[in-house]
């Protein structure tokens, strides 16, 4: 591979599967709202919102270099146990 030739650090695969299941999952929960009951009116909505934000976090670290990736991942390891343990010990409480 030459050297000068630039990759994009984006896999554009990845991004049309994930757009096609948000799509199908978004259509299907639309379809079903009728049958789904009062309680669970507009949840297409909220579906596409969780989409769109996990794809805007997808895309940060598509972005993010690699070698910034890797410091951070003690940080991000400790933050994730952090959010299990108050998961098993109920905090914040309801």
């Amino acid at each position: 591979m030459n050297e000068n030739q630039h990759t994009s650090p984006i896999d554009y695969t990845i991004i049309f599967v994930v757009i096609a299941l948000g799509i199908t999952s978004c259509f299907t929960l639309y379809t079903l709202d009728p049958l789904l009951g009062s309680a669970d009116q507009g949840s297409y909505l909220k579906q596409m919102v969780w989409y769109l934000l996990g794809g805007i976090g997808a895309a940060v670290v598509m972005i993010m270099d690699y070698d910034r990736l890797h410091q951070l991942v003690w940080f991000l390891y400790g933050f994730g146990i952090l959010m299990l343990l108050m998961l098993f010990f109920n905090f914040p409480p309801r």
